[in-house]
């Protein structure tokens, strides 16, 4: 009985067995850590997801409105006015544009002689 537990514990103790348990942990801290990383780039992914699930929403809000007020003749005539330019009879169409900025050269020549030049010119 003695030598059996002797036995037993030189098993329990034995170098081998010490490594086999230490493969064994490192393989599941290995897979643990593996898996943690997957499920945040799972939660990143499900967070982009529900981003783009509130845009199409809106889209599609913004969609029902154009097509509501497409099914009423004034949606349809400022569609037209809108793209085509166009207008009534006896309407008048006016388009503003801005005025062009004449931009000025007031930055002084790169080379020498022509900041000296230049100077002597403002003086």
């Amino acid at each position: 009985m003695i030598k059996n537990k002797k036995k037993f514990k030189k098993i329990y103790l034995s170098r081998a067995l010490f490594i086999l348990f230490s493969i064994v942990v490192l393989t599941l801290l290995f897979n643990s850590f593996s898996l943690f990383h997957k499920r945040t780039g799972i939660w990143k992914k499900v967070g982009q997801l529900e981003s783009q699930k509130r845009q199409l929403a809106e889209r599609k809000n913004k969609l029902e409105l154009d097509l509501e007020n497409l099914n009423k003749d004034a949606g349809v005539e400022d569609i037209v006015r809108e793209k085509f330019n166009a207008v009534r009879l006896g309407e008048e169409v006016v388009i503003l544009t801005e005025p062009k900025l004449i931009e000025q050269n007031t930055l002084p020549p790169k080379n020498f002689w022509s900041r000296i030049k230049h100077i002597f010119k403002n003086n």
